[in-house]
């Protein structure tokens, strides 16, 4: 039985942001979702030896920006087009002090506990700091996708690489590595 997780972070990993004056957006229509194609069948493949989850923050339902009902609606496109098992969604503003908004880790540490996982052999993959931040927190083996974006970057990750595609890559090569 599966014991380890893929976590991903959605906007940059799944599919792009949408980016002005540097920094990363989250689509706010359907018709601005743009999926990264070239990693659904690594996803896939990848599906077999890992539980595949979706951590993301969604703060536009929180500023009162997007709907939550839409964000939930672009959430399962991308997601059910990605080959994900769950998905964790944090709908806070920046400005509420919650658990589950990455860099903290109460979404990882529940699925953890859903799926009895052991986090050390576990992988999370992000494109900004505060993913990176949450997956070393809960022990995870981190990749940082460095998309240049105009903000601070992670000083600590295992992979540093410029697409998703070879960070599944660099999973599906050196995973057994970790067991």
């Amino acid at each position: 039985m599966k014991k380890r997780a893929l976590f991903l972070d959605r906007d940059g990993v799944l599919n792009a942001p949408i980016v002005r004056n540097g920094k990363p957006f989250a689509p706010k229509k359907i018709k601005e979702i743009k999926l990264y194609s070239n990693i659904k069948n690594t996803i896939k493949f990848l599906k077999n030896f890992y539980y595949i989850i979706v951590i993301s923050n969604q703060p536009d339902v929180g500023n009162g920006i997007v709907k939550k009902k839409k964000s939930l609606k672009i959430n399962s496109i991308i997601c059910k087009k990605n080959f994900v098992s769950k998905y964790y969604l944090c709908f806070h503003s920046e400005k509420k002090n919650c658990k589950c908004r990455k860099p903290k880790i109460k979404s990882i540490i529940s699925a953890k506990k859903k799926y009895k996982l052991d986090l050390s052999k576990s992988f999370f993959v992000g494109d900004r700091k505060k993913d990176i931040d949450a997956g070393n927190k809960s022990s995870c083996i981190t990749i940082f996708i460095d998309r240049i974006y105009k903000e601070e970057k992670p000083k600590s990750f295992k992979y540093k690489c410029k697409s998703t595609r070879e960070a599944l890559i660099w999973i599906k090569n050196n995973s057994s590595k970790f067991i």
